[in-house]
């Protein structure tokens, strides 16, 4: 659900109500990249809305931080989206399947980010966004990914993993705009990484380089024990351990 304003009737209660009288367990995640001021229109007052929303102001404050070392924007951020009924959360995530926005950030912060994270031309999007999966971004350091994903499973809400990137999978700049970090997953070294039999998916799968298939993929790293598939896992259950 894209950030358009709710209107003032019962539309967003009545998706809900539809989707828990068929499936109780379920939930509605909102892609709704608004100011922190309009959220409650979306999970509702009485928290009878939207279940869960994309927590945007915090991931780009979190984006700043991780470029900068400097964690006030973060901390005023968490701060700012507080408040929210009982019954409603925040995702907390590191990239999504678009570009990471950075709009709400002035022209030097977003500067910034771009020098950290995405300095050369090609690898931004829209002049305010970078359009890379998390791996490449950092370079493929296996200490900064866990220093990310440890901040983000700490923060106060739902961590949100984008399929891939339990794996390092990387983008190919080659697509245009966003598909380049929308390929295919890398499930095995098998053709076209494991994900189809066609022999033309309907984008590429990443098949040079040091993000191939072959050499980062799911199979390979579930016998790994020092993998960052299993490294995630085993941060994933410490997490549901010490809630």
């Amino acid at each position: 659900m894209k950030g358009e304003p709710v209107e003032q009737s019962d539309m967003l209660r009545d998706f809900r109500e539809f989707l828990q009288w068929r499936k109780g367990d379920a939930i509605i995640l909102a892609e709704a990249n608004v100011l922190p001021e309009t959220d409650i229109d979306y999970f509702g007052d009485d928290g009878d809305r939207l279940h869960m929303m994309f927590n945007f102001q915090v991931n780009q404050a979190l984006f700043y931080a991780l470029a900068t070392a400097d964690t006030g924007m973060l901390i005023d951020a968490l701060e700012a989206t507080r408040k929210k009924p009982a019954t409603a959360q925040w995702g907390h995530f590191l990239r999504n399947h678009d570009e990471l926005d950075l709009g709400r950030l002035s022209e030097d912060q977003r500067q910034a980010v771009f020098a950290a994270f995405g300095p050369d031309p090609g690898m931004q999007l829209y002049s305010r966004g970078i359009r890379r999966r998390l791996a490449p971004m950092l370079q493929g350091d296996r200490s900064r990914l866990e220093l990310a994903y440890s901040l983000m499973m700490t923060l106060p809400g739902t961590p949100v993993i984008r399929y891939g990137d339990e794996i390092g999978m990387g983008d190919d700049l080659s697509l245009p705009e966003r598909n380049c970090a929308r390929t295919p997953m890398q499930w095995s070294v098998e053709p076209q990484g494991g994900f189809t039999r066609s022999d033309r998916p309907v984008l590429p799968v990443i098949s040079k380089g040091p993000y191939a298939y072959d050499q980062v993929n799911t199979a390979q790293q579930r016998r790994d024990p020092n993998s960052l598939l299993n490294w995630t896992e085993r941060t994933l259950r410490m997490r549901k351990e010490v809630p």
